[in-house]
């Protein structure tokens, strides 16, 4: 399986291409995001930007996430050991995981990707047309407030065998957790 990555996925996807997720991406700021270091707050945004952009608009609108330096440093962990696959042990958080090769592989990138299953949500329906969805609602969930992320270079353990041993595992997670069975996410 060969994995192409872009840096921004979502200027692909037409859901994606309203006028306000760009502007947003491109000239928001967002106060008090809990974190200044640049590659948390460039998926930080991405993420913000989706919860911004909600189709059909949330009434109220939802609160930007905030990045707790606690659920990142567990998200971390688990990005560390190198498995693809959702974390077993977690019972708190809601989470979202990535991997990606072949190509530089960021939290903004991952955070991007996730957003960009935003045209397989139907409100109306609260399902998947077809998709996968479930990576979006996590990042749009009303009661969903804080997030954290860890990024992990791995050299075993790769999906992509053989064409891609080494690979990146991003892994975030999600307080209090989202996608409950039966409920939209705002």
């Amino acid at each position: 399986m060969r994995v192409v990555m872009l840096l921004w996925p979502f200027l692909l996807v037409p859901g994606l291409l309203q006028a306000e997720f760009l502007d947003c991406v491109q000239f928001d700021g967002f106060e008090d995001a809990g974190t200044t270091n640049a590659a948390n707050l460039a998926g930080l945004k991405v993420q913000n930007c989706a919860r911004k952009t909600v189709t059909p608009v949330a009434s109220p609108p939802l609160s930007p996430l905030t990045w707790n330096a606690t659920i990142a440093t567990y998200a971390q962990n688990y990005a560390n050991a190198c498995v693809y696959q959702h974390n077993p042990a977690n019972l708190d958080y809601g989470e979202n995981i990535y991997a990606g090769a072949g190509a530089p592989v960021t939290l903004a990138g991952a955070s991007a990707s996730w957003a960009s299953e935003e045209p397989d949500y139907d409100y109306a329906s609260n399902g998947c047309s077809g998709a996968e969805c479930g990576h979006y609602t996590q990042i749009v969930w009303r009661d969903t407030h804080e997030v954290g992320c860890g990024v992990a270079a791995c050299g075993t353990n790769s999906p992509f065998l053989p064409d891609f041993p080494d690979w990146t595992f991003v892994v975030c997670d999600y307080d209090p957790p989202g996608n409950f069975d039966g409920e939209r996410p705002y």
